[in-house]
């Protein structure tokens, strides 16, 4: 049975979700830069938003004895599309040896977020020391990412997969056929 992951001194609704799930060797969490009260002081910009909510998710880690460095994916959700690079560089900072431990990273960019937040993060950390890194150095990392995903005993979670090149730019002709394949390709290949 999987136990709740809970900590009074972050916000939650406890009718509607729970802070996160530990299920044997995995944590589900999902956080925001939410306060306690639900509100968002002090909130500021895009990276404040992001500071807070990895700090948030590392507060949700200790509550189960775990830190930054059991994470193995993180599912960044915005709004807006175009605070990606702002999102990026916050979370690089949270990660100083990505050579060493950096999830798997997805941006997937949504219509909204509760509380008028900017940036939420869902995450999964693992404690079992049988996890590794993957790259894979001919294949271009998509935003954000600076692995191509990591593997957890026989699990695999990858980082955001799209058809762009190293510059970000996506190869001609663009359109959803070239781009599926590129992207199916490259899943194969990592």
């Amino acid at each position: 049975m999987p136990d709740l992951v809970f900590s009074k001194t972050l916000y939650a609704e406890e009718g509607l979700f729970s802070q996160g799930v530990k299920a044997g060797d995995l944590v589900f969490l999902a956080q925001d830069a939410r306060a306690l009260d639900g509100s968002l002081r002090d909130a500021g910009d895009v990276k404040d938003q992001a500071r807070q909510t990895l700090e948030n998710l590392s507060t949700a880690l200790r509550t189960v004895g775990q830190d930054m460095e059991n994470l193995v994916i993180l599912t960044v959700f915005l709004p807006d599309y175009r605070d990606a690079w702002a999102v990026a560089e916050v979370i690089d900072v949270a990660f100083p040896y990505p050579d060493l431990a950096y999830p798997a990273t997805t941006f997937i960019g949504v219509m909204g977020l509760e509380g008028g937040c900017r940036v939420k993060i869902d995450a999964v950390a693992t404690s079992s020391a049988d996890r590794e890194q993957i790259s894979v150095p001919e294949v271009p990392y998509a935003l954000g990412s600076r692995c191509h995903g990591a593997r957890m005993g026989n699990l695999l979670f990858l980082s955001g997969v799209d058809a762009s090149n190293a510059q970000g730019k996506v190869p001609q002709p663009v359109n959803i056929e070239n781009q599926t394949l590129e992207v199916l390709n490259r899943i194969e290949t990592i």
